[in-house]
């Protein structure tokens, strides 16, 4: 099909069909579906009835993608999705699928694959016209409502005089979709070596923002795995001059997110991205997954440079998840909005909630208060934002200010009159993968920082996750107001089985292991891409709805299934000794070694597993007492280092207890005094009860060449 702008404007001619609709997504619970609930569009959600719909009428499809806390989603509903006039073109000519990307990441896959086929871009909302057989052939992002009419009587036109062209359109690009299915030729084990790490530290080199950290221009995105991947590399570098610039790119880095304007200096917890390059002005959503994989790379940060100040920001965006972001029972929601209501105007804008005038400022605090703030956090009468501002740390101050008496008052005067607002809309859906993503976050905080309601909160929603979300052995992907939905994707088991992972490494309780064993197989069952040598489908196979099967070969804003299941195999082989997790992990290697060879930086999270396996790991078993103060000293040491390589296991000298971790078997006190093995390939050096000697066994360090 050409271009639809290109297409002569034409006016609808085709007579109504004598069909009454009505929108259908009011019993749906996703939040994003329940926003278009009431609009005068007839909505259905994605399934089999719009699809009979579709080829009953003879209607081309068209299909809008989004999720709850877009703010383009919210524009592009108020100007078109909520005006009956567009919505009587769409109800005439078109069956209407509205789609939450969040609760169906496979549909939104194929589809933002089409579309950044035909416009070589992509993003939120997405809209994209499809034959009645689900093909597309033509589709965008937002579109203004005047565009966004044209569009529609156009290609109304062409299907009714031309559909031909359509159909050849949509043929070339389901041509296209079929392709991407494939992968370029599986690597060897040959192909697995330290070059990648060299060359993942090349690129981010290059393009280190000097002046601002972070890597490019703006946008800035945090990049989490990306700076987590150069902490591992950095601690195995021979040169010192390396060493330090790395140190440097991730201190910067991270100073300018959570010290300026990413970082919400009131309520906590990070936004979503920056639009500018200084991390200034931030996209004012905020994510589950984003503060999950943040906390994580705050907390190698600090483990490795012991800057006290990351303990700061990790304590604040925990503390928000537990305040703001949290379901009673345990779970944890989703996302909060960027737009929030503003009273006296009677609708919503972007970032309302989160910022301030000079003189809203000066009707709560005292004088004093407001100039220690205006100084501390550049609060000016003309503001940063659009007439308001955006609190930052202005440059001759950090975190250790919030202890001074003034800026503590002010803070929480701030902070109750921010209350009093109106709230952005929280997305309270439970999601598993991002979900699993906040457990291991809150379980290795928990362990590093010696913070008992992390380690519980880990635990609690592990438990909700549990029970709430495996029916009939199976994972399902979403809960919401008591409805699980949808069956999960391969994130979904691999996110989980990595917060299963780390709960059991500060809880112990065997359980934990075992559960993550079973949604390994599967996991391996029915997501596992025999065919092309390793690696792991986006979905199970099993939806006759979906045109192909999509196999995830970036690390976007959260790591892929089959990076995160690598390291995941890794960790389950280093507990078990069961060599088919190894062998596994070396498959997913080799799948994904030309696209890693070639482009590094693409898969962060798989770079992080191949440091992991290319490095000599650590398997440490731990047996003793809880109590004794030897057993707490060895596991102190073992969570506050930067030791990124190993597992943990504990268990008393109990031969039927052990015997639930095959790592943990046999091991038995010394001198009668709780004992510590660090094992390497399964041969473990002799046991220690002197934390001296635990160090020693520690030193030894494989450099890259």
């Amino acid at each position: 099909m050409n271009k639809v702008s290109s297409l002569n404007e034409v006016k609808i001619t085709r007579q109504n069909l004598d069909f009454k609709g009505k929108n259908h997504l009011k019993e749906e619970k996703s939040p994003y579906l329940q926003q278009h609930a009431n609009n005068p569009v007839w909505w259905y959600p994605w399934g089999d009835q719009a699809f009979e719909a579709a080829k009953q009428q003879n209607k081309i499809i068209f299909l809008s993608v989004g999720y709850s806390t877009c703010h383009w989603c919210h524009v592009m509903e108020h100007e078109s999705f909520e005006n009956q006039d567009v919505a009587n073109v769409l109800n005439k000519n078109f069956i209407s699928i509205k789609v939450d990307r969040e609760e169906r990441p496979d549909v939104d896959a194929i589809y933002m694959s089409a579309v950044q086929s035909i416009t070589g871009r992509g993003g939120w909302p997405m809209s994209v016209w499809l034959l009645p057989d689900r093909t597309p052939f033509y589709g965008g992002t937002y579109f203004p409502k005047p565009h966004f009419v044209d569009i529609l009587n156009k290609i109304n036109q062409v299907w009714i005089e031309t559909p031909e062209q359509l159909k050849n359109s949509s043929k070339q690009i389901l041509a296209l979709l079929k392709q991407a299915e494939e992968r370029e030729g599986v690597g060897t084990k040959k192909d697995i070596t330290q070059d990648i790490l060299k060359s993942f530290l090349r690129y981010h080199e290059n393009r280190f923002d000097e002046e601002s950290g972070g890597f490019g221009p703006a946008p800035k995105f945090p990049q989490t795995m990306n700076l987590q991947a150069l902490m591992r590399i950095s601690r195995r570098l021979k040169n010192n001059s390396q060493k330090q610039n790395v140190k440097k790119m991730v201190l910067h880095t991270l100073d300018k997110m959570s010290l300026v304007g990413m970082f919400d200096h009131v309520g906590g917890g990070f936004h979503r991205y920056a639009t500018d390059s200084k991390w200034l002005v931030p996209h004012f959503e905020k994510m589950l997954y984003d503060n999950a994989l943040l906390v994580h790379t705050y907390l190698d940060a600090y483990q490795l440079y012991q800057n006290e100040e990351h303990e700061r920001v990790i304590r604040e965006t925990l503390d928000y998840i537990l305040s703001d972001m949290t379901l009673k029972e345990g779970g944890f929601y989703s996302a909060e909005d960027a737009d929030s209501l503003v009273p006296e105007k009677k609708e919503k804008e972007e970032g309302y909630f989160y910022t301030f005038t000079k003189k809203e400022l000066s009707t709560l605090l005292t004088q004093q208060e407001l100039e220690k703030v205006s100084e501390v956090f550049g609060v000016t009468a003309g503001g940063n934002f659009e007439g308001r501002t955006i609190l930052n740390y202005q440059k001759d101050f950090n975190r250790k200010i919030k202890q001074n008496d003034f800026i503590k008052s002010a803070l929480e005067k701030i902070k109750t009159f921010r209350n009093k607002r109106p709230r952005p809309h929280l997305d309270h859906k439970i999601v598993v993968s991002w979900n699993g993503l906040m457990i291991s976050a809150m379980a290795r905080a928990g362990a590093v920082l010696s913070e008992e309601k992390y380690k519980t909160a880990a635990k609690r929603a592990a438990s909700f996750i549990e029970k709430n979300l495996i029916v009939e052995k199976k994972l399902k992907r979403r809960w919401v107001q008591g409805e699980s939905k949808v069956n999960a994707f391969a994130t979904d088991y691999a996110a989980f089985i990595n917060g299963l992972l780390w709960v059991y490494q500060v809880d112990f309780d065997h359980h934990w292991l075992d559960l993550a064993i079973q949604l390994q197989e599967k996991l391996d069952h029915d997501f596992w891409d025999e065919k092309r040598g390793g690696g792991y489908f986006q979905d199970d196979g099993k939806d006759s709805t979906l045109l192909v099967r999509m196999k995830d070969d970036y690390d976007g804003v959260r790591p892929t299934a089959s990076s995160l299941g690598a390291l995941n195999l890794l960790m389950l082989h280093d507990f078990t000794y069961n060599k088919e997790y190894l062998q596994q992990a070396e498959k997913i290697f080799m799948a994904f070694s030309n696209v890693i060879k070639r482009a590094s930086p693409a898969l962060p999270q798989m770079v992080i597993a191949l440091d992991y396996y290319l490095d000599t790991s650590k398997e440490v078993a731990v047996v003793g007492s809880k109590e004794h103060k030897l057993t707490q000293g060895y596991l102190d040491y073992l969570n506050s280092e930067f030791l990124p390589n190993k597992v943990i296991a504990w268990g008393l000298p109990d031969e039927k207890r052990q015997s639930k971790v095959p790592l943990l078997k046999g091991k038995v006190l010394k001198r009668d005094k709780p004992a510590v093995y660090v094992c390497e390939g399964r041969v473990c050096n002799r046991p220690v009860n002197e934390i001296a000697d635990l160090v020693k066994q520690f030193q030894k360090i494989d450099f890259i060449d």
